[in-house]
């Protein structure tokens, strides 16, 4: 699985997307430190979203499955775990564009700070 929360084209390219103070900032390389908000966004667009998988979980189906029909039952009630991953095209109030790759958190959480903005 690709890593996520971080910036992969753009003004702040390779840059990190974290959450700190119940904040989301972006933090570039040099360790400057910018607030996602309405303050510092000025416009939002999400371009992408694909799934990907994390790897497999093991579950209820499974335990039962493995009681039942031993091990290979245990195999089939294995499930992967799909992750969202969303593309979102930023342009900032100082005029610079970056485009980030957000994991569902995160991206929920972007969203519901811009949503002030009323974009």
């Amino acid at each position: 699985m690709a890593f996520s929360n971080r910036v992969i084209d753009g003004d702040y390219l390779d840059a990190k997307v974290v959450r700190r103070s119940g904040k989301l900032i972006l933090q570039d390389a040099r360790n400057d430190d910018l607030v996602l908000d309405i303050t510092t966004v000025a416009q939002y667009k999400r371009f992408a979203t694909r799934q990907e998988y994390k790897g497999y979980n093991l579950n209820g189906k499974s335990l039962i499955g493995g009681m039942i029909l031993g091990p290979v039952g245990a195999l089939f009630g294995l499930e992967r775990e799909a992750v969202h991953i969303h593309q979102v095209a930023l342009q900032f109030q100082d005029g610079k564009k970056s485009l980030l790759e957000l994991n569902d958190d995160t991206y929920s959480e972007l969203l519901d700070e811009l949503k002030k903005m009323n974009l």
